[in-house]
């Protein structure tokens, strides 16, 4: 008896650490709220503005959703906004959402 108790013990302990750095990782898109810019585009494609913060602020997208288009153009005249505002605005007609796991934005 024992020996199950200790087995179980060590299998939870397993669990827990397994899941620890996946949960430690992702955060909401809280952290993006510190992170500022400008943008001034008319017609441009959602592709087009994750292009733009990736290279401002060293993101990469994950779209995990087949039915987020891409393409869709947007039209964006922000001065000093934070990268989740200008996200969720860009994204509001997809219905999406989105939360930042180390460097990647997750959107889905």
């Amino acid at each position: 008896m024992n020996y199950l108790k200790k087995t179980g013990r060590l299998m939870v302990a397993a669990c827990l650490l397994a899941g620890t750095p996946f949960v430690s990782g992702t955060v909401s898109a809280s952290e993006l709220q510190t992170q500022y810019m400008s943008v001034q585009a008319e017609s441009t494609t959602l592709k087009e503005l994750f292009d733009l913060i990736e290279a401002k602020f060293n993101y990469s997208f994950l779209i995990r959703n087949n039915d987020i288009d891409l393409n869709e153009r947007i039209t964006l005249d922000v001065s000093n906004r934070s990268v989740e505002e200008i996200l969720r605005n860009a994204l509001k007609n997809q219905h999406a959402d989105f939360v930042v796991n180390d460097n990647r934005i997750i959107v889905y």
